[in-house]
């Protein structure tokens, strides 16, 4: 678990270009790009195809009365200083898969610490390849 951003377009060369799942059959888990700062991703990849969709709002700016109650301990649990509940938690299944290596890759695209530094409104401005998540979001905005 890490609870810094990855900086959209090294993570997007990392998996398009230098070769970051490598011996990995299956990944997901949860993710925070810093240009999409508002919102959890939700990584899934099974084979060489890869997918980073939105999850929803991290729990830190949902409205109090949307967090249920049945759920606010184990919510208070997951905030951590400035930004709450956003990190990186994401799970690995390979064969001999070097963790090290990988973990240097990964961490290679986190926001470095003078990146961190910086507003978020700066962070919203960083080049992001990735397809957008504003259909996928209206989407299921609508569908409620």
């Amino acid at each position: 678990r890490v609870r810094k951003p990855f900086h959209p377009r090294r993570l997007y060369q990392a998996i398009t270009e230098d070769d970051l799942l490598e011996g990995v059959i299956r990944s997901k888990g949860i993710c925070w790009l810093a240009t999409r700062h508002e919102l959890a991703g939700m990584w899934s990849q099974a084979g060489q195809l890869i997918s980073l969709e939105p999850a929803g709002t991290w729990w830190a700016d949902a409205p109090d009365d949307e967090i249920p109650d049945e759920m606010r301990e184990s919510i208070a649990t997951m905030m951590d200083g400035d930004y709450g509940d956003r990190r990186q938690e994401l799970v690995f299944i390979g064969v001999e898969l070097d963790e090290t290596a990988l973990r240097a890759k990964l961490d290679a695209c986190l926001l470095t610490d003078v990146e961190m530094a910086q507003a978020v409104s700066v962070w919203a401005r960083y080049d992001d390849p990735f397809p957008s998540w504003d259909e996928l979001v209206e989407d299921d905005t609508n569908a409620n």
